[in-house]
């Protein structure tokens, strides 16, 4: 209910934050005042006539030739007070029926602000441009049929049950930075590259005389100096690249009757947690490993974990174990919804 509440505001502000302008057509005499009008698709225009005057939306030649043959448009009645919201770019002609020969008539010409015509040319549209330089439309997209329907402009829209509303720039669409590659430094086609250590790293320019670096967030178009050259994101001459003080940290869990245990050169003598910061991975960056040893020598399948029952064992294929394995990583479930993996060693 927040977001339908969150996506309604959003609608009625966009549909707020172009103000449309406004005009009055009066009858003074045989003619109307002003006789023409130059307005913006979305303006209002006012009609207000006397009582022996009316006006009647009639085609160009027929504006011309002072007819008095209503083409199907507007149609405000002797004396009447009404309104006109231009809805097309285009040229609004109309007349007095019974004075349009005396030269009672006008004409509305009415355009399209350029300030706000949105990427697709629509006034006040919702299309946006993302940032791959692709104009993104709003659409209404239908989850059990897949169906999309492109918006021109979300006033007024009516949703289906199975409906949903999508802006161009909303972070589930998928239609948005589709066509371009964003770097890990968030960057359209740029070349940034993640390193082994998971550590987004950066083209540079570096000068080799002041020892300058200047970071990238494009290669393109650059122009070096004498003294400076230029270093890619992954370049083996790169001393960043792979060079994170931690790349990984890992958590296990060791359950044995052995007290004789030797883990990465660790000999685990004691129940408690142990920590290896000494390794290094074959992607050169730095590990962190620790385990949880539980010295238990009366260890049986059947064992009570912090009072909670265990409900089954299976191995890392899911299949449920009968009988107690040793040497084999298995995955303990308990009553309570907790999983845990253990190890249970026994010296050959």
């Amino acid at each position: 209910m927040k977001k339908h509440i969150l996506l309604l505001l959003s609608i009625l502000l966009f549909n707020i934050t172009y103000s449309q302008n406004s005009y009055t057509v009066n009858t003074v005499g045989m003619t109307f005042s002003p006789d023409t009008v130059n307005c913006y698709v979305g303006d209002t225009i006012h009609f207000v006539l006397g009582a022996t005057h009316n006006a009647v939306e009639v085609d160009q030649s027929t504006y011309v030739s002072n007819g008095s043959t209503s083409n199907g448009g507007f149609n405000f009645g002797f004396g009447a007070t009404d309104y006109l919201i231009t809805t097309n770019n285009q040229t609004y002609h109309y007349v007095c029926q019974p004075h349009v020969g005396m030269g009672m008539k006008g004409v509305i010409i009415a355009s399209i602000q350029t300030g706000n015509l949105d990427c697709n040319g629509i006034a006040n549209g919702t299309s946006l441009t993302d940032d791959c330089g692709d104009c993104q439309q709003a659409y209404i997209y239908d989850f059990v049929t897949h169906a999309v329907t492109l918006l021109n402009d979300t006033a007024g829209i009516t949703l289906g049950a199975t409906e949903m509303l999508v802006m161009p720039d909303h972070p589930m669409n998928p239609y948005w930075n589709a066509n371009c590659t964003i770097d890990c430094n968030g960057i359209v086609d740029g070349s940034s590259i993640m390193d082994s250590c998971g550590v987004c790293q950066q083209s540079y320019i570096y000068d080799f005389i002041t020892h300058t670096v200047t970071l990238l967030d494009d290669t393109f178009g650059i122009t070096l100096g004498t003294t400076e050259t230029l270093v890619m994101a992954n370049d083996p001459m790169n001393p960043y690249w792979n060079m994170a003080t931690i790349n990984t940290i890992s958590y296990d869990t060791l359950v044995s009757s052995d007290p004789t245990i030797t883990w990465n050169n660790i000999s685990l003598t004691a129940s408690g947690d142990y920590v290896d910061s000494s390794l290094i991975t074959v992607s050169g960056c730095d590990s962190i490993a620790n385990i949880n040893f539980t010295l238990d020598n009366a260890l049986t399948i059947e064992n009570i974990i912090e009072n909670t029952e265990v409900v089954k064992i299976i191995d890392v294929l899911g299949r449920e174990c009968k009988e107690k394995l040793y040497n084999t990583p298995l995955f303990y479930i308990y009553s309570n919804g907790k999983i845990e993996k253990k190890i249970i060693l026994k010296s050959k």
